[in-house]
């Protein structure tokens, strides 16, 4: 009884108070049926109170336990976005690294290339200054020869040394006019190849016939590097023209030749993608564009 008058009065509910206080004599009420039924009411809405404490209560609990599996599903899938992220990243770095490693590579075989071109060119550069030299020889025993046969009044005229005398060159590949890379800036066509060209390339068909551009001395016979199997011809004042990839040979170093002459046949040694005439000219040791002699 002390409990719920406690309870009563801390929860404001005055019809149990004044029930309680108009009683006279205590001892007859707890047989009165008002007073049973005031108590069983009171009874009630305390039970009701707490059934919807109770009520209340569960439902924050199923409203946390909710919250508490909504934070766990964003966790987990927190989780799952970060370990995605590091194998990105992961990967990325592996790309990263993977480039770095080309990029490296990519800029050896440049410097790799960049120092045979360098070791071709000086080795062209000797071949036409030793050339040049011959010439000189040849020039001057020419005549010496000619002088002399003036002097003793001889008939007999010494043969010229056959050199460049100007105007247009003459196609160096008779059976194809395909130019399939121009002379200048290019994408390299195969690996090992250069992404400046200093000549230009003829398609044509394996074995077909090329000729001397112009009259001249075959300087050089042989395997060239990159090249293949190399033809030059010397035409006099710092002149001279370069047919490379050759599958064979028509002529010997130190032959003269006339323009027309066959002095190969097509191929594709060297680094080479398909049969074809790489054709160049150089002036002075440095090539130019054969456009402007063709």
């Amino acid at each position: 009884m002390k409990e719920r008058i406690q309870f009563a009065y801390e929860n404001g509910d005055a019809d149990y108070i004044d029930a309680l206080l108009s009683i006279k004599d205590y001892s007859a009420v707890i047989n009165q049926s008002e007073y049973v039924d005031k108590v069983s009411v009171y009874d009630q809405k305390q039970l009701n109170k707490l059934l919807e404490i109770e009520k209340d209560i569960n439902e924050y609990k199923h409203s946390v336990a909710e919250s508490l599996a909504e934070v766990e599903e964003l966790k987990l899938e927190a989780e799952g976005e970060q370990e995605a992220l590091e194998v990105m990243q992961e990967g990325k770095r592996a790309t990263i690294k993977e480039y770095n490693l080309k990029i490296a590579d990519t800029e050896y075989s440049i410097e790799q290339l960049a120092a045979i071109e360098a070791e071709q060119d000086a080795q062209i550069a000797a071949i036409e200054a030793e050339a040049a030299a011959a010439r000189a020889a040849a020039e001057a025993a020419a005549a010496a020869a000619a002088e002399a046969a003036q002097t003793a009044s001889s008939t007999d005229a010494s043969p010229a040394v056959p050199s460049y005398s100007g105007g247009a060159f003459v196609w160096p590949c008779p059976s194809s006019y395909v130019i399939t890379s121009g002379y200048g800036g290019r994408e390299a066509p195969t690996e090992g190849a250069t992404t400046f060209h200093n000549g230009i390339d003829i398609g044509c068909d394996y074995g077909a016939s090329i000729i001397a551009a112009a009259d001249g001395i075959v300087s050089y016979v042989g395997y060239f590097g990159g090249g293949g199997n190399t033809v030059i011809i010397d035409h006099g004042d710092g002149l001279s023209t370069l047919y490379m990839h050759l599958s064979s040979f028509a002529v010997g170093q130190g032959e003269n030749v006339s323009a027309g002459d066959t002095i190969a046949y097509a191929g594709s040694t060297g680094i080479s993608t398909g049969p074809h005439l790489h054709f160049a000219v150089r002036v002075s040791g440095s090539y130019v564009d054969p456009g402007g002699y063709l």
